[in-house]
């Protein structure tokens, strides 16, 4: 069994050999990382939080994004949630549900931009700024702290790594720092504490993409509450979809 692995490791090895990520070449002979492009994609979301019931399903999003891979060079990603989820909501208006959990992006949405300061052959490490919106809650008779809609801005990291000729990784990390909030004014119905720590939002992002324009991943985006009612929530994507270059 242990030769077997040290084989497969080997084997692997030979592959990714002599690769680097100005070799990638779609069918049309373009660059699909070093490019623009718009993500169509089909997605299964579960949010699930302390106190209340998850919610599954399926539904299409878009998200679009100017990518570099030399180093200095800055790139660019965004993405809204919010109107997947939307799109979800439409598609079973009218259909019961327990639901009770809200977790998603305003208006807004998600954007991070990044700055390459490694760009090797098969490894790009580029730290940025993440921003944007986000709404937390649930639909129970009392909703706790934190809830609300937040404005958020806070640190990044983008790594990517090339496994062979026609595929790579890429991986995000962004720690969300909540830096604004509105709340409801009903206060019958949602708990207003002055003072309350403002929650942080750690969102983890693994891609699979290929030179054949189709990637999949998964994002888990995690709710940390900092202040006494410790409540939390979880937000997980998983996509399958199509990139559409700009340049091809």
């Amino acid at each position: 069994m242990k030769c077997c692995f040290l084989l497969l490791i080997f084997f692997i090895s030979c592959e990714v050999n002599a690769q680097s990520f100005t070799d990638l070449q779609t069918a049309k002979g373009r660059n699909p990382y070093d490019n623009a492009y718009v993500n169509w994609m089909l997605r299964y979301t579960s949010i699930s939080g302390k106190g209340t019931t998850s919610v599954n399903g399926f539904t299409i999003n878009a998200s679009i994004a100017e990518v570099d891979h030399e180093k200095g060079e800055i790139s660019f990603y965004w993405e809204n949630p919010w109107a997947g989820d939307l799109i979800w909501r439409i598609l079973n208006y009218g259909k019961s549900t327990t639901n009770t959990q809200v977790f998603t992006s305003g208006l807004l949405g998600w954007f991070q931009s990044y700055y390459n300061v490694v760009s090797e052959d098969r490894l790009i490490v580029a730290p940025g700024l993440s921003f944007g919106d986000y709404i937390f809650g649930d639909n129970t008779a009392y909703t706790l702290e934190p809830n609300g809609y937040y404005l958020h801005i806070g640190p990044a990291v983008k790594a990517s790594y090339l496994l062979n000729k026609d595929v790579w990784l890429d991986g995000f990390l962004n720690w969300d720092i909540g830096a604004g909030v509105k709340h409801s004014s009903d206060r019958n119905r949602y708990e207003r504490i002055v003072g309350y720590p403002r929650p942080f939002f750690v969102n983890l992002t693994v891609n699979v993409c290929t030179s054949k324009n189709i990637f999949g991943g998964i994002r888990i985006n995690q709710l940390l509450d900092r202040g006494d009612n410790k409540r939390s929530a979880t937000r997980v994507d998983f996509s399958i979809g199509y990139r559409r270059l700009r340049y091809d």
